[in-house]
């Protein structure tokens, strides 16, 4: 007898074993909570306004960290008011 002799069958029911292992939490994954955070901040809604607001500086006050959200990602998105010149 082989150590390492698979029937169809055998080969079968493995298959059919790692495809709904990997289906079962592949809907986990997508199904479960979001492991990311967004926060809106408007600058012109901060308590401390800056007097610049091209400028800074802006204090944000981010949320604690937790065991599964350990890094702190800023990013900025500007919107640049469009002023007439000649008015």
């Amino acid at each position: 007898m082989r150590l390492y002799h698979m029937t169809r069958c055998h080969f079968g029911l493995l298959f059919t074993g790692f495809t709904a292992v990997f289906c079962i939490s592949l809907i986990v994954g997508l199904t479960g909570p979001s492991v990311l955070l967004h926060q809106t901040t408007l600058a012109s809604l901060l308590p401390n306004k800056p007097l610049d607001f091209r400028t800074g500086p802006f204090v944000l006050n981010p949320p604690p960290f937790s065991v599964f959200n350990q890094e702190l990602w800023l990013s900025a998105f500007v919107k640049r008011a469009t002023f007439n010149a000649l008015s």
